[in-house]
């Protein structure tokens, strides 16, 4: 019964991603991912600190199957929310259900380009499926940040449009 009164009130208390943007949801990476993977601290307990909504597990496996935790982000509410992965403590993602995608990816570049630090490594499309993805690397003081985006052209029913993860890169070691 608690889950039920928390999702009437997430769903009727926050009208469905009125003010979801391509900035809002660049602007939730920024101030909720981009901080801790950078600083080498979690996630999870970093938005827990910023009073995000966390989902109960049951709705957030949903999200995270590998077991990770997820937050609402407030200016998305019911559009975006915050993902994070229990095997990989320094990954932060932006799950997106809807996104104007020409829009998104214009921002992407006006964001995420050399003055910031960014690099384009990799960019890939499969027009089968109709989705585009890119990979940029920041260097650190601590070493490389990865950030991979996964953008569909067009909503996807029952699924996300876009995927945002942001993570520090590791090295491989050999046995």
């Amino acid at each position: 019964m608690r889950y039920l009164i928390l999702f009437c009130v997430f769903t009727f208390a926050f009208p469905a991603y009125a003010e979801s943007t391509p900035a809002s949801q660049i602007s939730a990476l920024m101030e909720y991912c981009m901080p801790p993977v950078e600083a080498e601290t979690s996630p999870a307990q970093f938005a827990a600190e910023k009073k995000l909504m966390e989902f109960p597990p049951e709705q957030a496996v949903k999200f995270s199957p590998e077991g990770g935790r997820v937050f609402a982000i407030p200016t998305d509410m019911g559009n975006a929310v915050l993902i994070t992965n229990k095997n990989y403590e320094g990954m932060c993602g932006i799950a997106i259900r809807e996104t104007d995608a020409d829009a998104f990816w214009k921002l992407v570049h006006e964001t995420f380009n050399r003055e910031t630090g960014f690099r384009l490594k990799r960019e890939k499309r499969e027009e089968t499926q109709r989705v585009s993805r890119k990979d940029f690397e920041k260097d650190t003081l601590k070493g490389p940040v990865a950030l991979l985006i996964s953008v569909s052209d067009k909503p996807r029913e029952g699924g996300m449009q876009a995927l945002i993860t942001l993570a520090r890169v590791r090295e491989k070691t050999t046995p």
